[in-house]
């Protein structure tokens, strides 16, 4: 069950040498403030097999998947305080507008994304989550600290990232499957993305991000989700071979 957004994406490419995924779209401004992504096929090295997309359905374990693992990576984490076990965290504002610790009950994991522009394409470059040693030992304190990488075959030294998509997997059970080019989300997944998070306080702030850089590991600026979506459903559109559609209500 996926959430809304504001604009519609459709159409899509696949990157060829099973380096990374990536999405041709068209902004739409339909005014029904929806904003679909349609994706045909996934080309991460780890769904491909002799560099042919795999025929069976596959588990899209995080987006890691949706990146592949080529070329140079750099580490990217939440702020830690080791001494003391304790740092920043991904939060989620409640109904009453209090952020809080993203949920953390021994299942669900809260899975980042980070998305590069070219001209029309979006490429998952870089990954985060709090399925790590830290988030799992110290749940109270660490419970929505998020650590992953970020790969140079899609963010060039000193580049930054357009876009920001955040799945909650509430069973933890990846982020859905890959079958016949169509990646379907799981009906346990929850979606939200730049214009749904404040980064440092600053609502769609995604510059707040800043720009990755391989000589030293990334810092992630407190990020928090500031809107409980409602549950959508999730349909195949008519493009091709197949597409998501993801949905989110109006903001208020």
């Amino acid at each position: 069950m996926k959430t809304l957004l504001d604009k519609i994406e459709s159409g899509v490419t696949s990157l060829a040498g099973g380096v990374g995924k990536c999405v041709n779209y068209v902004v739409n401004d339909l005014g029904q403030d929806t904003k679909k992504l349609a994706v045909y096929g996934v080309v991460g090295a780890a769904l491909l097999t002799g560099g042919v997309r795999n025929a069976e359905a596959t588990t899209l374990t995080g987006f890691k998947d949706l990146v592949g693992d080529a070329g140079g990576f750099q580490y990217v984490q939440n702020y830690l305080d080791i001494p003391s076990k304790t740092g920043e965290n991904l939060m989620i504002r409640d109904s009453n507008g209090i952020a809080n610790l993203v949920s953390k009950n021994g299942t669900d994991v809260w899975r980042i994304g980070f998305a590069k522009d070219y001209d029309g394409t979006i490429k998952f470059g870089g990954y985060a989550n709090n399925d790590n040693n830290p988030s799992n030992s110290y749940p109270g304190t660490l419970g929505g600290w998020c650590q992953g990488r970020f790969y140079n075959h899609v963010f060039a030294d000193g580049e930054s990232a357009d876009d920001v998509m955040i799945i909650h997997d509430q069973l933890g059970d990846g982020i859905g499957t890959l079958d016949g080019g169509a990646w379907t989300l799981g009906a346990d997944d929850v979606v939200y993305w730049t214009e749904d998070i404040e980064f440092n306080g600053v609502q769609g702030g995604i510059s707040e991000l800043g720009p990755f850089n391989y000589g030293e590991m990334k810092i992630l600026p407190q990020m928090t989700i500031d809107q409980i979506p409602e549950p959508a459903t999730v349909a195949l559109l008519g493009l091709g071979t197949a597409a998501l559609a993801i949905g989110r209500r109006k903001r208020k």
